[in-house]
């Protein structure tokens, strides 16, 4: 709702950057993901009004100037000079004025105290699992989940809508609240949840898993396909992942998992886990599954 009413107040005549509209929404860096929401809203509306919308995105403009050549015309019309694809007389005409409240400022306080909680009782064994995935059609989801232990394998299903978009950094609001809707609905009660995002390896030290988990009081790993943060040497097939001199998690190869692939993914403790226990847990759950335990999900998922 705010990224529409900020973007629907930029006056004809008048340019804004996304990273200005993203800093009137509370974090600048989240710039980089308005182009596609702003899309979005024009297209289907925001997921309340659920009515598309006017959006003028002509009048955004990267802060170089920068504007996409579909976009061009239109702004030239309300008396914009556009020079080799960028704003002519940018300064005199960037508008800033945007009256709309910071909500990701306060998504980051709630992200803070979620941090906070990881001072917990922390479990170093489990046996029960529950590994989560989402796949997304337009603003429709399916959350799969995959509960194992030493016996059955169960596979469980939810549809919904999604009413978040995807912005880095803030996953959770986007996918936790719909996998908290899922264990709910079916009363999944797992030792461990194993989920495809970051733990406390996250720029503000709680990521999907730490936030869920903090929700939900059940112990959660990270497993993530990339880092946000952090890095590590890419020598070993097992390394600790460092930020700023902290270990916050661990790189595992694929190939301890599944006996073959290069690349990494990143295991980082969520709530109610530490880091030697959640390389533990991780290990164990991949050797009762059989493989990447989220990767199990991942292709429930993308079934739908």
């Amino acid at each position: 709702m705010e990224v529409k009413r900020g973007a629907m107040s930029v006056p004809r005549g008048a340019v804004a950057t996304y990273g200005d509209l993203a800093e009137a929404l509370g974090d600048r860096g989240a710039a980089r993901a308005l182009p596609g929401v702003l899309e979005e809203i024009k297209r289907l509306g925001d997921p309340f009004s659920r009515v598309p919308e006017n959006v003028p995105l002509h009048r955004f403009v990267r802060s170089d100037g920068w504007i996409r050549e579909e976009c061009r015309e239109a702004l030239m019309r309300e008396g914009v000079e556009v020079r080799e694809g960028r704003v002519g007389d940018l300064p005199s005409r960037v508008w800033k004025d945007f009256s709309i409240s910071a909500v990701l400022t306060a998504l980051r306080e709630l992200q803070k105290k979620a941090a906070a909680d990881m001072h917990t009782p922390q479990v170093h064994d489990a046996e029960s699992f529950l590994s989560v995935d989402v796949s997304y059609a337009g603003r429709r989801a399916l959350i799969c989940g995959v509960l194992f232990g030493r016996g059955d394998v169960e596979e469980v299903k939810v549809e919904t809508e999604v009413l978040f978009p995807y912005v880095p950094g803030y996953l959770f609001f986007r996918e936790g609240v719909l996998i908290a809707q899922m264990m709910d609905e079916h009363q999944l009660k797992p030792d461990v949840i194993l989920l495809d995002g970051h733990g406390v390896l996250h720029p503000r030290g709680s990521g999907l898993a730490t936030h869920l988990g903090s929700l939900l009081r059940v112990p959660s790993i990270g497993v993530a396909k990339s880092l946000l943060v952090g890095g590590h040497r890419k020598e070993k097939e097992i390394e600790a992942v460092f930020l700023a001199g902290e270990q916050r998690g661990w790189a595992v190869k694929k190939s301890v998992i599944k006996k073959r692939g290069r690349r990494y993914i990143y295991i980082s403790p969520g709530w109610g886990v530490g880091l030697e226990g959640s390389l533990k847990i991780y290990l164990k759950a991949a050797d009762i599954i059989g493989g990447e335990p989220v990767e199990r999900a991942h292709r429930c998922a993308a079934r739908w």
